[in-house]
């Protein structure tokens, strides 16, 4: 369902969903959706609540 969610939030260029890691990394264009769209994306699509931002310097 998460993975859905992203599917459908404009600006997502990519994404990574590990299961075992109970986490998603999210590649998005900052210009078109933010972190909190995002998440309300997510949350409104499955019911999470527990959702936080972690950012990576790495490119």
């Amino acid at each position: 369902m998460v993975n859905v969610a992203l599917e459908e939030s404009a600006g997502v260029l990519e994404y990574e969903t590990s299961i075992l890691k109970q986490q998603t990394c999210v590649k998005f264009a900052p210009n078109k959706i933010n972190e909190k769209a995002i998440m309300d994306n997510i949350q409104k699509r499955t019911g999470y609540n527990n959702l936080y931002v972690q950012t990576s310097s790495d490119e």
